[in-house]
Parts: C-alpha cells; sequence; structure tokens
C-alpha cells in the first residue's frame, strides 16, 4: 500500500474477526488505534487484532509516501466507526 503526505490509508475502522499487521517500509505517519496515537517509521511491525477496541487508522505524516505491507486472513466484512479521524 502507498499513501500520500497528510492522507490517511483507510477510515478509522476495525475488523470482527481477523486480525490485521502492517509493516512499514517506507516513511513515517502516525497510526491511530482507539484513543492512542503510535508514530510508526521504516520497520516498525503492528499486529492489530480484531474488535472495536482496536479501531484503527494509518495517517501519513511525513512528507514523501507512506509504503507498507498490510496482511490479514481471510476477508470478513469491516465495521466503520462513527467517530471519524
Amino acid at each position: 500500500m502507498e499513501v500520500e503526505p497528510g492522507k490517511t490509508a483507510f477510515p478509522f475502522h476495525f475488523h470482527s474477526a481477523i486480525e490485521e499487521a502492517l509493516y512499514i517500509l517506507e516513511g513515517k505517519g502516525t497510526l491511530r488505534v482507539g484513543a492512542d496515537k503510535v508514530e510508526v517509521r521504516a520497520g516498525d511491525y503492528v499486529g492489530l487484532p480484531p474488535g472495536p477496541e482496536y479501531t484503527h487508522a494509518l495517517t501519513n505524516t511525513g512528507t514523501g509516501a507512506l509504503r507498507y505491507l498490510t496482511m490479514s486472513g481471510p476477508a470478513t466484512p469491516v465495521v466503520a466507526s462513527p467517530q471519524s479521524a
């Protein structure tokens, strides 16, 4: 995946039955997980368990592209949160 500076990859969301993992390849950003915000950069790996307590969104806070791999199990429904970024 690739996210341009100042953009968010997907709306604030969670997965109902699968874990999602992110591996940051290039750039830097902020990962919002629930009420917390965590800075991420190249080489970081993050596991996001299923459930509403792990609602998340990744935003590019750098000046160049944020590139990352996203990994998960079989596709399942995604539930959008009423609390937007």
